[in-house]
């Protein structure tokens, strides 16, 4: 059975002891011993790691799946922050004895390998959506086997929207101008607007099972289905609220009449600042009911 430690994401002592079983195999923690720094405490506790015990079967590309999915998912938490997690295999000595030293592991890595860094760099975006995330993971990675359907693959074209543009504080104001609500004048600006709003559009498919319908009662009963609700009422502050379904459809018509490649000719091109985040803040309302209807709070 492979062992495998998720670089990066600080996980503190409040997790030691853990052990969740995924369809994969379990979810673990390890105290983390730094490389060129003293120990530091989060929280009152040790920092520590995430592991991953994979089944008979499962190699690095799964470990690396899961750990891209939990990634995904606390940014969907947390906000959007453009971490990806990698992974590294341990052995059973290692995990057995409870902590995993940075420099040994650094040991097995060329200077160009890109986790060498991770060796030095911690992220601790706080126990509490860690937690939640690692509450949830197991049902999410339930929904599907399949690395390029469903939800979880869903929720990494949302990370990878966001790892693109992401809108958070200030910028939301900004998109929300006149200047925002505009096509940028840089024609690679526009290409990199777009690419992200694809990504956007593809974690509503992937989430729904296919490109959505323009049969809004179809369309409407496929969001049902993986749990999201289409009258919940969404919106920036200080803009009207309107039904989560009604931004749905009209990101599907900024797609069809707008991007580039969305399969009708002649479509006029660009996409705005805004119209990139509204398709960024309406996926992430979908995921977060689909999550929340594999993963109710009760049952956690």
């Amino acid at each position: 059975m492979p062992n495998y430690l998720i670089l990066r994401l600080v996980a503190s002592g409040h997790f030691a002891g853990l052990d969740v079983k995924l369809p994969h195999g379990r979810l673990g923690w390890v105290a983390w011993r730094p490389k060129d720094a003293s120990p530091v405490e989060y929280q009152g506790q040790p920092e520590g790691r995430l592991t991953l015990r994979l089944d008979s079967g499962y190699d690095a590309r799964e470990g690396q799946w899961i750990a891209e999915v939990l990634s995904a998912l606390l940014d969907l938490a947390h906000g959007p922050l453009g971490i990806t997690l990698a992974v590294t295999e341990v052995t059973d000595a290692a995990l057995e004895e409870g902590v995993v030293d940075a420099a040994v592991l650094a040991e097995q890595f060329d200077v160009l390998d890109e986790r060498w860094a991770d060796l030095g760099h911690g992220w601790w975006p706080t126990d509490d959506p860690i937690r939640d995330v690692v509450d949830a993971l197991p049902a999410v990675l339930a929904t599907s086997p399949d690395h390029d359907h469903g939800l979880p693959a869903a929720l990494l074209y949302y990370k990878l929207s966001t790892a693109e543009f992401s809108f958070l504080g200030d910028s939301i104001s900004w998109a929300l101008s006149d200047e925002g609500r505009r096509p940028s004048e840089s024609a690679y600006e526009r290409q990199r607007v777009e690419t992200a709003f694809h990504n956007a559009f593809k974690a509503i498919e992937a989430l729904v099972g296919g490109e959505p319908n323009n049969d809004d009662r179809r369309f409407r009963g496929r969001l049902e289905a993986v749990g999201v609700d289409p009258d919940e009422l969404v919106g920036f502050r200080g803009q009207t609220r309107e039904a989560l379904f009604d931004v749905l459809k009209r990101i599907r018509g900024t797609r069809d009449q707008r991007a580039a490649h969305a399969g009708r000719t002649g479509a006029r091109r660009g996409i705005s600042y805004y119209e990139l985040m509204e398709a960024q803040y309406g996926a992430a309302a979908a995921l977060g009911h689909a999550v929340l209807h594999v993963a109710p709070p009760r049952s956690r």
